[in-house]
């Protein structure tokens, strides 16, 4: 594994991650432990604050939970330009790489539909960069 990889993805630490989760708002909790569990089902997939942020990835890393001055939160991909099953549910705001789904969503969606099918585009693209 080269240095930067080392760097980039830390050890697995599930339980920092679930104390961030637990001191965002009751209203947001539900959505964020449903995508941390939803995430973590996934094989190889690890979790770890990185900038106070959860981030998660397996090869890289792929996404991670944003919280919002205004309430909810933003779930961002790394390479969510790249995403195409969910991409009219992401929003980009002017950002070259990265797209993101706010929570609570405005669009009324399901969200174990939205998640699952945004994972396993996102887990997709991270085995190409292998």
């Amino acid at each position: 594994m080269s240095a930067w990889k080392k760097a980039s993805m830390p050890l697995h630490d599930p339980h920092s991650v679930e104390d961030y989760i637990f001191k965002l708002p009751p209203t947001d909790q539900d959505a964020a432990f449903y995508i941390h569990n939803e995430l973590l089902s996934q094989p190889g997939m690890r979790c770890a604050l990185r900038w106070s942020l959860p981030f998660y990835g397996r090869n890289k890393w792929i996404c991670y939970l944003n919280p919002l001055k205004k309430g909810g939160f933003e779930w961002v991909f790394l390479d969510g330009q790249q995403l195409n099953q969910a991409s009219s549910f992401l929003y980009i705001r002017n950002r070259a790489r990265v797209a993101g789904m706010y929570y609570p969503t405005e669009t009324g969606a399901e969200l174990n539909f939205i998640s699952e099918s945004l994972i396993q585009e996102a887990l997709w693209l991270d085995d190409l960069k292998k």
